[in-house]
């Protein structure tokens, strides 16, 4: 975890969320750790890659399992918002499948209309 990073990986946004993790002495082999905003924030002094803000609201938001960086799916990590800038990196995974629906199902037409 704690291996430089080279100019190559610098140039990815997937990279950012290694550096905060380096940074901020964070072992993903944890199945709970807590980042705050500011946490975030600090790494941008320290960063050398490509140009970014290290806004914490754009960083933390991952809407899908999909949306993960590569370094949290890699790790079986996913992110929680616990309170206004607080954080949990947890080993569990949050995002449940929805069933994808061409039309209106049946119950659901049947409930609105009784």
């Amino acid at each position: 975890m704690s291996e430089p990073i080279n100019s190559t990986e610098a140039n990815t946004d997937i990279c950012i969320w290694k550096h905060i993790c380096i940074t901020n002495n964070i072992d993903l082999t944890n199945t709970f750790s807590v980042i705050t905003s500011n946490d975030v924030k600090k790494c941008k002094e320290s960063w050398k890659g490509k140009q970014n803000q290290f806004e914490p609201r754009l960083l933390c938001k991952m809407d899908s399992s999909k949306s993960r960086p590569q370094i949290f799916i890699d790790n079986n990590i996913c992110i929680l918002s616990i309170k206004n800038g607080v954080y949990a990196l947890i080993k569990e995974n949050i995002y449940a499948p929805l069933n994808k629906y061409q039309c209106v199902p049946i119950a659901f037409v049947i409930i609105i209309i009784v």
